[in-house]
């Protein structure tokens, strides 16, 4: 199987929603939503895995000071195991290292095992972490403004 990997285009967010959409069928709970991801696809770094025309992986990340953050990974299941999700972290991290960054950073939920592209990739796994999140809700004033 041949793939290649270039950059993301906006032609190209119905398949990454096709993506998301069969990442989220397969058990995976995204940490970032789907609308932060699709705005980094437009503002931040996105790169994709294209095989016979087709999408079928997808990394996505943006630069917060001197750190990337890895907001969507995720390779259709039928072609892991192939070298995909590698070339797509090698792409997103050839893309940002120009930005200074000392750091690219994700955060997996534990219902997705990407350990193993993840190990090989170089990345350590900081079992003593936990990602918290608060929800901010929205103030009286701005509810009336909506």
């Amino acid at each position: 199987m041949s793939f290649r990997i270039r950059e993301y285009h906006p032609a190209d967010t119905d398949s990454v929603l096709e993506l998301w959409d069969k990442a989220k069928s397969d058990g995976f709970e995204p940490v970032y939503g789907l609308a932060e991801v699709l705005a980094s696809c437009q503002k931040d770094h996105a790169v994709l895995a294209v095989s016979e025309g087709r999408v079928v992986g997808a990394a996505v990340a943006r630069a917060a000071h001197e750190q990337g953050w890895i907001v969507f990974f995720s390779t259709l299941a039928e072609y892991r195991r192939q070298g995909i999700g590698s070339s797509l972290l090698s792409a997103l991290e050839a893309r940002m290292a120009p930005l200074g960054l000392t750091k690219l950073s994700i955060l997996v939920p534990e219902s997705q095992d990407e350990s193993g592209v993840l190990d090989r990739a170089g990345f350590v796994d900081k079992n003593h972490l936990s990602y918290f999140e608060r929800e901010i809700p929205v103030s009286e004033k701005e509810r009336t403004i909506l």
